[in-house]
């Protein structure tokens, strides 16, 4: 099984869900022997392969989540691993996506640089969030790790001004005459970022998106892993085209473009 995986997730508040999951989902929240989000990657992944392999063990798997808390209110993300697994899943309403050995380019666009959240983990440097402040919480036990949490308002807005911007990219690009290949990557993007938006339509309005590198990180040194603004760099493109600043905007569209190729090829030689 692939262990080099991002994913992107949303998180509903507790009380978007119905009756009996609502209470289900508290009670789940509340307890103290659901996995814990250092532990929950693995078992979530050892449930993701059991399923595949048609294990009877991982019967009820449905039943575990990502939960998080923020200013009172209980989020749940349902790992909803028999949907996952399943080859009809088709149009299910799915909490995770996941992308083995890259982040695509439009996971980037629902979120600001500022926030991020790192952690090199046990024995690196202190975790830092967006800012560069160091979160003395998360270092002592902290498994490596880099993530950005946005609300799914900030979310959705910044998806549509991401569409503006890659249209007036492609019109450029266009005009120009630029090599072919590099059309035709911004428009997969820009069709890969608006499916983004109609699945992000589909979860209540106060949600939370959360992308997560995944095992990616081990595929990064601490000083790449730090280095890493590819949602700042992509928020620079978006600013960069609604300003007119086309050559600004194309150069950052480059770097990061360049920046993921590279994880590609870790696949090709894998």
């Amino acid at each position: 099984m692939n262990n080099y995986v991002a994913y992107l997730r949303v998180y509903e508040p507790v009380s978007a869900f119905h009756e009996p999951d609502r209470s289900r989902w508290t009670a789940y929240a509340a307890s103290g022997t659901r996995p814990r989000r250092r532990d929950a990657l693995a078992a979530e992944q050892l449930l993701v392969l059991r399923q595949l392999i048609g294990d009877g063990s991982a019967g009820g798997t449905g039943e575990h989540a990502y939960v998080r808390s923020a200013d009172g209110v209980v989020y749940i993300c349902p790992w909803q691993v028999p949907e996952r697994t399943r080859q009809s899943a088709g149009d299910a309403r799915l909490h995770i996506q996941t992308s083995g050995w890259t982040v695509p380019l439009a996971w980037f666009f629902p979120f600001a640089g500022a926030e991020r959240w790192i952690a090199l983990g046990r024995g690196g440097a202190p975790a830092q969030d967006g800012g560069g402040t160091v979160d003395l919480r998360a270092t002592a036990h902290a498994t490596r790790t880099l993530v950005y949490v946005t609300t799914m308002a900030h979310a959705r807005r910044r998806v549509a001004r991401g569409l503006t911007a890659l249209r007036a990219l492609g019109r450029q690009l266009r005009e120009r005459q630029e090599a072919a290949s590099r059309l035709a990557e911004t428009l997969t993007v820009m069709d890969e970022l608006a499916g983004l938006g109609r699945w992000l339509e589909r979860f209540h309005p106060h949600a939370l998106a959360e992308l997560d590198y995944g095992g990616l990180v081990h595929l990064l040194n601490d000083a790449a892993l730090c280095g890493d603004e590819s949602a700042a760099e992509i928020g620079a493109v978006v600013a960069g085209m609604s300003r007119g600043h086309f050559e600004l905007a194309h150069a950052m569209y480059r770097r990061v473009r360049a920046r993921w190729l590279i994880f590609r090829e870790f696949e090709q030689v894998n």
